[in-house]
């Protein structure tokens, strides 16, 4: 199984650490959770494993989804005390017995032009509180044929769009970080913050 980890992907964590303590604070709010697309979160070099070291989270705000039963056994053996779903985004949270995170991470692969990016990101982001963090990764060049270049502005443009009257609450002053995904070439990704307010 593949594990996500790597200095370039420990630097895109570091970036949403920053983005989350500049907009937010220091540490996420005791009675609210992390949510994030997961894949395989050992004790080391994971996501869940750095947040937890920096302070960001503590292990029982943790709330991973994948739809592998495979990978989701292997993290509660790792994690225990974070929580595991699994299933598809839309499934987990719906089934959630108390969704309430103050920062979700959708981290994909898409590309900004993909209709399931928005509509499962429009999906998140209409049913989170004030206060919540959602940040998105999305790819804007692609590394293989037919090397596609996105605009960092076409995200946000098209999320409003699917949000259309809740776009205000999240508004347009988004932060941005783009970083150069390890070992894919030329793949370049796009890391969008977004704050309700």
């Amino acid at each position: 199984m593949t594990t996500y980890t790597g200095q370039k992907k420990n630097e895109s964590r570091e970036a949403l650490q920053t983005l989350y303590r500049s907009l937010v604070g220091h540490s996420l709010p005791l009675e609210k959770q992390y949510w994030t697309l997961a894949h395989k979160q050992p004790r080391v070099g994971s996501e869940i494993a750095q947040f937890v070291a920096s302070g960001l989270i503590k292990p029982s705000q943790f709330r991973g989804i994948d739809s592998d039963l495979e990978i989701i056994e292997e993290n509660q053996k790792c994690w225990p005390e974070a929580n595991h779903h699994c299933g598809d985004l839309f499934q987990c949270v719906l089934s959630a017995e108390n969704f309430d995170p103050g920062l979700f991470f959708y981290d994909s692969t898409s590309t900004p032009v993909l209709d399931e990016l928005y509509r499962n990101v429009a999906f998140v982001m209409s049913r989170c509180k004030v206060g919540t963090m959602v940040c998105v990764n999305v790819m804007l060049k692609n590394a293989y044929p037919p090397y596609t270049v996105h605009s960092k502005e076409l995200f946000p443009k098209r999320l409003a769009h699917h949000l259309m009257s809740d776009w205000d609450k999240w508004g347009e002053d988004f932060q941005f970080f783009s970083y150069k995904q390890e070992g894919a070439g030329a793949t370049r990704m796009g890391m969008y913050a977004f704050l309700l307010r």
